[in-house]
């Protein structure tokens, strides 16, 4: 039973019960003291009602007090709420506040009760629709806050996936272009130095004449490469092999060369295989 309505039916019995005693002669000492004793029994029920309204008034507090903490959640309990309040309004059937006969006939005996007993559930009507209006605007309300909710979780999705796509694209473009530049930065750089060892360590000419000091023939290999195709050739190999970087020297490397990149730590010969060399690993 709602609170209010509790309290508006003792307060017009307790109107009624005083306007009835007014208006009796006074000669009639004992319907006054029915009156009286009427008016203390529906005092009692009064209070026993009142001490109820409390404690479920205390529980209610509590529990929306709780239900405060979460917005989301604070919707959700007043929603129930309502609902729970408008199937109670609905299923409950008339209760009178005193199950008295004798109060029960003294209390029907004064018309205005009557009219203010007719104002109360005019009232409760009212409330009942005010009640009815109110869920409609909460329902609708939340039925909108669902629907947008929805929309901005797809919008969400979508933009995370646009820009998930963007990301991999824009990083894979990035990682083109950084290659082709190495590709090309290799490119200038290996041209360099080959501009580089053909201007100032060129291919050994093939020549056959005596020496001045020893009077003897002196003949170059024709066969022999070039400083650029030695450094080339031990490039690749550490590359491409790391596990066996060595490479086999044989009538085509010019001893000269060799030496030199030896005395200047280009490359190192193998430990067991003097005539193996591989490149020393400066790119580690």
């Amino acid at each position: 039973m709602d609170a209010m309505e509790v309290l508006q039916q003792a307060k017009a019995l307790a109107n009624a019960m005083t306007l009835y005693q007014e208006t009796l002669p006074p000669d009639l000492t004992t319907e006054l003291e029915f009156l009286a004793s009427a008016k203390e029994e529906l005092f009692n029920e009064c209070e026993e009602k009142w001490k109820e309204i409390e404690e479920l008034q205390s529980k209610l507090a509590l529990t929306e007090t709780e239900a405060c903490a979460d917005p989301e959640l604070q919707t959700t309990y007043q929603h129930k709420a309502m609902m729970a309040e408008l199937h109670y309004l609905e299923e409950k059937e008339p209760h009178l506040i005193s199950e008295n006969g004798d109060v029960l006939a003294a209390f029907s005996m004064d018309e205005r009760v009557n009219r203010e007993l007719e104002m109360v559930l005019s009232c409760c009507q009212a409330q009942n629709e005010n009640l009815k209006k109110t869920l409609n605007r909460e329902q609708e309300w939340l039925q909108e806050q669902q629907e947008l909710g929805q929309v901005i979780a797809e919008r969400a999705a979508k933009v995370k996936s646009i820009l998930q796509d963007y990301s991999e694209a824009r990083a894979l473009q990035d990682m083109k272009v950084k290659i082709q530049q190495v590709k090309v930065y290799q490119e200038n750089l290996l041209n360099s130095m080959g501009t580089f060892l053909a201007q100032h360590f060129p291919l050994p000419q093939h020549q056959k004449h005596p020496s001045k000091k020893t009077k003897m023939s002196i003949d170059v290999h024709e066969n022999v490469i070039s400083l650029h195709e030695i450094l080339e050739t031990l490039m690749n190999k550490i590359l491409e092999m790391p596990h066996d970087p060595y490479v086999t020297i044989d009538d085509t490397f010019w001893p000269p060369y060799i030496e030199m990149l030896l005395r200047f730590g280009i490359v190192l010969r193998h430990p067991e295989n003097p005539n193996k060399i591989r490149m020393e690993a400066f790119h580690q």
